[in-house]
């Protein structure tokens, strides 16, 4: 893989790792996460969504650690 593909898929998975981590995090602190658009009402559903982008933000993250060594990883986040 070139130079240019692999700071490429870094910048992506970094990227797309903080824009699901932070909001996770920082949503499992407020009492409630004020989105409106969000189907499921219940507190039960909103838990598991917010540990859903968390989980998947800090696999991403992890992934970035070594892309080689952690490929599979990397196309089941892309999958």
């Amino acid at each position: 893989m070139s130079w240019e593909h692999e700071l490429t898929l870094y910048l992506l998975l970094g990227t797309f790792g903080i824009s699901l981590l932070l909001p996770g995090l920082t949503g499992m602190f407020k009492p409630s996460t004020g989105l409106v658009w969000l189907v499921a009402e219940e507190t039960d559903a909103r838990s598991h969504l917010r540990g859903l982008n968390a989980m998947m933000g800090a696999l991403a993250l992890f992934a970035c650690i070594d892309l080689v060594r952690f490929r599979l990883l990397v196309i089941a986040i892309g999958v």
